[in-house]
């Protein structure tokens, strides 16, 4: 399994299992969503005893997921492909939320990047399946989330240090 450059030591099969979300169904990804290891079974819970819907939509994290920006110019970046799945169901619910004034908040950048793909300026979620090679830097206008929870990336993979 590739592990990010900052896990230097290696896995034992208890490791491997662990080294996911609790929330994972879909077998297709290179590494694990790493924000959404803060989730765990007991939080998710609250948060939904809370009345926030969780809506799931899938994105085969790629190995691109650790290339780093290496380039000044962040727009010269080439961003890596992955795909995605989001259900008729999942863009039905997450239109839902808009509509009574609910806000998307996206787990992690691969959550983002599905979502920014299929959502359109008009903030339409619609469901589809496909690739996505989409390249979220500062500038970029946003459509399909209003807020993002993510873990803290290494400096070197971060677009933002990539500008000057």
């Amino acid at each position: 399994m590739p592990l990010p450059h900052y896990i230097k030591e290696r896995l034992d099969d208890k490791d491997k299992e662990r080294y996911q979300t609790v929330y994972a169904t879909e077998n297709g990804s290179a590494a694990a969503p790493t924000a959404g290891f803060h989730f765990t079974l007991p939080l998710l819970k609250s948060i939904k005893e809370k009345g926030i819907d969780i809506v799931h939509i899938t994105l085969h994290v790629g190995l691109g997921t650790f290339r780093p920006v290496k380039v000044d110019d962040v727009t010269k970046h080439i961003m890596h492909k992955e795909d995605y799945h989001v259900s008729p169901e999942a863009a039905g619910r997450i239109n839902a939320a808009r509509a009574r004034g609910g806000r998307v908040i996206s787990v992690g950048t691969t959550s983002c990047r599905t979502l920014e793909t299929v959502t359109g300026p008009d903030r339409i979620t619609r469901a589809g399946e496909g690739e996505t090679g989409i390249f979220i830097y500062p500038g970029y206008t946003f459509h399909g989330i209003d807020g993002l929870i993510k873990t803290l990336a290494s400096r070197s993979s971060m677009p933002a240090t990539a500008t000057k």
